[in-house]
């Protein structure tokens, strides 16, 4: 069927203030209002904690407005009628096939190893290890996809066209998982547009911007289909108590935190969409994609005449004392946020968003140490952006490294943090636009990060 003809119409600023979205707790009308340019979801990144993600504030598995008929089960196919004419779509509803939860965690796993191939799994997880994001080096593709198995709890088979649903322990009262059938729906619909398999894999900001648009569009489909349906709509999703059996998977936090954002950050960006054209309009947008999280969390930028593109980072020559890097990554903002959220108090952490234009993370093997070299280069759109993630950057160092020695004669605009337990230096660069941060095992390296990257001139 033909794609529809939309227009972006550009989101007009109407002068909100970054903190007007931490007092917001999202909508409760089937159509949202639009949202003011501008104004950054930050409660989503609460709510990811306390298990309201992906529905405009709702908790995670809408209440019902009355008990289920005794011994009822879910009407799974009859849910996926429902879901599929709330959304709008054109084609028919899939019908589900319940197997083992591992089974749906075994799919996801086999879909995920051909978007990051070979060692991908190892590799992040000892870079995100590096950069402090998680505690140690794990296997992030194999955890993630067990984490999913609950947090989607369904997947469809692009091969055979099948869509295989989580089982339910008998003892468990839950919803039909609304959740998951209208990912799974959307997937068959948009997964190759956004996936596209053969086009070369994709840096972690544009896999993230990908997977937002999906999984936002799921999240608000499930919320519009509860609003419909108060009794049977509205399951599905990890839930946020500590005896989740999803809590027994060893994924981090940050991780967690990661692929849950992209459910409530991506619902904002959804019902940004939606309330300009409604379903013409998110339809579109898989046909131009968001090419950075950056824009999920500000859909002016996406609906901006012209398409937001990210800086490069300006590095060129990347090898530092004969040592290459085996990752070279974009953070991007939601990672951004979630990074510094973990030493910082969320409004100051989401404060020193705005701006950012682009950065790049190279991390480097340190033979015999715990935790490997890394260089992140960011770039912000001003030196007033620049100055916001600068402060907030050197705060979290800080309160993280508490033991360590603060260099006293570093020049202006650098701080040096000289072990005992990491070598840091963070600095300006790109004449006052950029920012950098090295954060080491040893001395040496710290100083051949610094020279290599901020050159002679570091604090400028």
């Amino acid at each position: 069927m033909p794609r529809p003809l939309v227009i972006l119409v550009p989101l007009l600023a109407v002068g909100a203030g970054w903190g007007w979205w931490l007092s917001q707790r999202g909508t409760t009308t089937a159509d949202p209002p639009s949202r003011p340019a501008g104004a950054f979801p930050a409660h989503r990144f609460e709510a990811a904690e306390a298990g309201t993600v992906g529905t405009g504030g709702m908790p995670a598995a809408v209440p019902a407005a009355g008990p289920p008929p005794e011994n009822e089960a879910p009407d799974f196919p009859g849910i996926a009628v429902e879901l599929v004419r709330t959304r709008e779509l054109q084609s028919l509803p899939l019908t589900p096939i319940t197997v083992p939860r591992a089974e749906v965690s075994r799919r996801i796993y086999q879909w995920m190893a051909q978007q990051f191939p070979g060692d991908y799994g190892m590799r992040e997880g000892r870079a995100l290890a590096a950069l402090g994001a998680i505690p140690e080096a794990v296997d992030t593709i194999r955890l993630r996809a067990e984490f999913w198995s609950y947090q989607i709890g369904a997947w469809y088979g692009e091969k055979d066209g099948s869509l295989v649903l989580a089982e339910q322990p008998e003892d468990e009262e839950g919803k039909e998982n609304a959740l998951g059938l209208a990912f799974a729906q959307l997937f068959r619909e948009h997964g190759r547009d956004l996936f596209r398999p053969g086009v070369g894999q994709l840096n972690s900001d544009v896999w993230m911007a990908r997977f937002g648009l999906i999984a936002g569009d799921s999240a608000f489909t499930r919320l519009r289909h509860a609003l419909s349906h108060p009794r049977t709509g509205g399951g599905g999703g990890a839930g946020e108590d500590p005896d989740d059996p999803s809590r027994e998977i060893a994924l981090p936090n940050f991780l967690r935190e990661r692929d849950l954002a992209a459910f409530g950050v991506g619902l904002d960006f959804v019902s940004s969409l939606y309330s300009l054209g409604k379903f013409d309009q998110v339809n579109a947008a898989y046909g131009r994609p968001p090419v950075a999280s950056i824009e999920l969390l500000e859909p002016s930028l996406y609906l901006a005449g012209r398409q937001f593109k990210p800086e490069s980072a300006g590095q060129v020559a990347v090898s530092v004392k004969g040592v290459e890097p085996y990752w070279d990554d974009t953070v991007g903002a939601i990672g951004l946020v979630l990074l510094l959220k973990m030493h910082l108090p969320q409004p100051v952490a989401a404060e020193a968003v705005p701006g950012w234009q682009g950065d790049r993370l190279l991390v480097y093997s340190a033979a015999g140490g715990p935790r490997d070299h890394y260089a992140w280069q960011t770039v912000w759109k001003d030196g007033n952006a620049a100055d916001a993630f600068f402060t907030a950057m050197r705060q979290a160092l800080l309160a993280r490294y508490k033991s360590a020695r603060a260099d006293a004669s570093a020049p202006h605009g650098v701080l040096k943090l000289d072990g005992p337990e990491r070598f840091v230096v963070l600095t300006r660069t790109l004449s006052g636009r950029g920012v950098l941060c090295a954060d080491t095992a040893d001395a040496a390296f710290a100083a051949a990060l610094w020279k290599q990257f901020a050159g002679d001139q570091p604090g400028k």
